[in-house]
């Protein structure tokens, strides 16, 4: 259960990086 929740919090630390990574490429083609 362990192994589940850090694969899950994993997922989500993912998913922020491309997240944060789609909205700083977006403010470098607006700049």
């Amino acid at each position: 259960m362990k192994a589940g929740n850090s694969k899950s919090q994993g997922n989500l630390i993912a998913f922020s990086i491309g997240l944060a990574l789609i909205v700083i490429l977006v403010i470098i083609y607006l700049t």
